[in-house]
């Protein structure tokens, strides 16, 4: 049976849908209330007028698992989670802070605000790899702040979990991360390696620093090998104001997780 289009009013399990808040080729989220539920929520569901390929919907999966694991601060907290095979769905805290993709258009960012928020990034990534998750797809989209100042993680489609299965590893061939930002050893499926997220994190930071991506907008895998014998611009060149020992703490976090064992 088809199921309806998703519109305001809509309930799905208890959660009544109030509005769409955004959506992608793949899934939809929706701002929503339910009797007994004060928090502000968000659910997170695969989107019905187009509906996605079977990799998104194994990603869809892993997202689901992955955030029901993780506790903290910096991911977003889960209220519930809907059978994959009869309605999928995460219901998850809404946190009302401004994406890291928002905060770019002010780049190069001023000294103190590099400093606070790269810092609340590093912990926020470290926090998740001390609970056995890599992300794997970082990238400003997929990062947002709390008004206290903590960085949150989104979009765990492409994550791996220590001690779940990889499905996403089990289906696909092809590597998986944000291209700007991706390892070279994610082209050639190695999803086990946190440096992986490190090499991302310090691309993340050099953005931030510099207002440029280190190795532009690669489309294709060919391009993001190159990154083995490759290196960018140093961020002093592009920013001579940047303190050197800073210069050094983005280098060495790109250079780490350009090669994995």
């Amino acid at each position: 049976m088809t199921k309806p289009t998703l519109v305001p009013g809509i309930a799905i399990d208890g959660f009544t849908l109030v509005e769409r808040v955004h959506f992608s080729r793949a899934a939809e989220i929706w701002r929503v209330r339910r009797a007994g539920l004060d928090a502000p929520a968000l659910m997170k569901l695969p989107r019905r007028d187009t509906p996605p390929g079977p990799a998104h919907l194994i990603g869809f999966e892993v997202e689901q698992m992955i955030l029901a694991e993780l506790t903290g601060r910096h991911a977003p907290a889960v209220f519930a989670t809907g059978d994959f095979a009869i309605e999928p769905y995460v219901v998850m805290e809404e946190i009302r802070g401004p994406t890291l993709a928002a905060l770019l258009a002010d780049t190069p960012m001023p000294l103190p605000v590099l400093t606070s928020l790269g810092l609340a990034l590093i912990e926020a990534v470290a926090d998740v790899h001390r609970q056995g998750v890599l992300h794997l797809a970082l990238e400003p989209r997929a990062i947002l702040f709390r008004p206290s100042g903590e960085a949150v993680l989104l979009d765990f489609a492409r994550a791996r979990h220590a001690e779940l299965p990889d499905l996403l590893g089990e289906q696909t061939r092809q590597g998986v991360g944000a291209p700007a930002f991706m390892a070279p050893a994610q082209t050639i499926r190695v999803r086990s390696d946190r440096r992986s997220d490190i090499y991302a994190l310090g691309g993340i930071l050099y953005r931030m620093a510099t207002g440029r991506l280190p190795f532009g907008g690669p489309t294709r895998t060919a391009e993001v090998k190159r990154r083995i014998w490759r290196d960018p611009l140093p961020p002093r060149a592009v920013v001579p104001d940047l303190p050197p020992a800073l210069q050094e703490v983005i280098r060495a976090l790109d250079a780490d997780g350009r090669v994995a064992d």
